[in-house]
């Protein structure tokens, strides 16, 4: 155990110090930790509800005014934002789940805006954790070790650290929930529903976190434990948008305004969540092969996961890495679907999801029977 302790803290300090070069860099290079919505937005509802106890702050106001404005100035323009939706109660509210905001209510309270990249590159960290948790499933200590000191660079992930992300928050969730998911099912079941809280499609991989599960330790109670709460933190997620928005399902986004005319009219948000074989086949190539931007070029990961498959389709004692990757790659084709598919932090779940079968990859001078975790 002690040997566990002293890798994990050598990974711990190991990640957070390209974490800060990474961070370091970006910011020599002109970009803002809070440029970007919904980073700012996100940001804006911490300081709100630490200093006013309250969702609302002037931003969602100002926005309304300034939008409102420029369709008046511009009246054959439409004008779409994604800061604000209209709650049931007529009042403004922020258009995106703020669960990342209120669990970084702690960071901020005692480090300031300086919290919310503490807050940040945690989050990171416990993924990076979380992987070593599972490869330790699989292969020695040490094998593990070797491969969580690089394998966060084939997932796509520091090019997603330097904002206040709630998706680096939603890829901890899962793969922390699919690391305890044998030792810990309730709490595995708990951040899971984090996970779906932070974005609805992370709830492709309750099915896929049951059967992992399952195929590990063969105990149906746990299966269950993991079912019933992540079921509990779902319920209340549609018990709190209904309150806030009266729509238990959409949200927020079945309540966002765009102008046009210097009237307000409700966002057609439910086109760009459609699923689509049209949206998926369009442009497939660059999408996919792209040398700048492609996903393969972006999450290696991915290539690697498609080289190894005949091995684990081979070995039966592989199928529970199998079922990793069956849920990472149901997401990756879902988001290719859908018109907000380009952006790469989407498929941070998917990709950390991967990395496990690194472990199928041995090193022979660290080739030694695991001692799990």
């Amino acid at each position: 155990m002690e040997k566990n302790h002293k890798l994990i803290l050598i990974l711990c300090l190991w990640h957070f110090s390209i974490l800060c070069i990474v961070s370091y860099t970006n910011h020599l290079k002109g970009f803002n930790f809070f440029d970007s919505n919904p980073a700012s937005v996100q940001a804006s509802v911490t300081r709100s509800l630490y200093k006013n106890q309250s969702f609302q702050f002037p931003k969602l106001n100002e926005t309304y005014e300034r939008v409102l404005k420029l369709s008046k100035e511009n009246p054959d323009t439409p004008y779409w934002q994604d800061v604000f939706s209209v709650g049931k109660n007529g009042k403004l509210y922020p258009k995106h789940p703020f669960l990342n905001a209120v669990l970084a209510l702690p960071m901020y309270a005692v480090f300031g805006d300086l919290g919310f990249w503490i807050h940040t590159q945690m989050l990171a960290i416990l993924a990076i954790l979380s992987v070593f948790l599972i490869m330790c499933r699989y292969t020695s200590q040490k094998n593990a070790f070797a491969w969580s000191l690089v394998a966060s660079f084939m997932a796509g992930l520091y090019g997603s650290i330097y904002t206040f992300s709630y998706d680096v928050a939603a890829t901890a969730f899962v793969i922390l929930s699919f690391a305890l998911s044998s030792k810990k099912p309730i709490f595995s079941g708990i951040l899971l529903g984090f996970a779906i809280w932070t974005r609805w499609t992370n709830l492709l991989f309750l099915p896929f976190l049951i059967l992992f599960q399952f195929s590990s330790d063969r105990h149906f109670l746990s299966s269950l434990k993991i079912l019933a709460f992540s079921s509990l933190v779902i319920l209340t997620i549609l018990y709190v948008n209904n309150i806030i928005w009266g729509e238990p399902i959409a949200g927020g986004y079945a309540s966002a305004y765009s102008f046009k005319n210097g009237e307000y009219l409700f966002s057609d948000v439910y086109s760009k969540h459609k699923f689509s074989l049209e949206i998926f086949y369009s442009n497939f190539y660059e999408r996919f092969f792209n040398l700048k931007s492609g996903l393969l070029c972006k999450l290696p990961i991915i290539i690697i996961s498609i080289l190894l498959l005949p091995k684990i389709l081979m070995s039966a004692k592989n199928r529970s890495l199998l079922i990793l990757i069956l849920a990472s790659y149901l997401q990756i084709l879902l988001f290719l679907s859908f018109q907000f598919g380009e952006q790469k932090r989407l498929y941070l779940p998917a990709a950390f999801i991967l990395l496990p079968i690194l472990t199928l990859i041995k090193f022979p001078v660290l080739n030694r029977k695991c001692t799990t975790l």
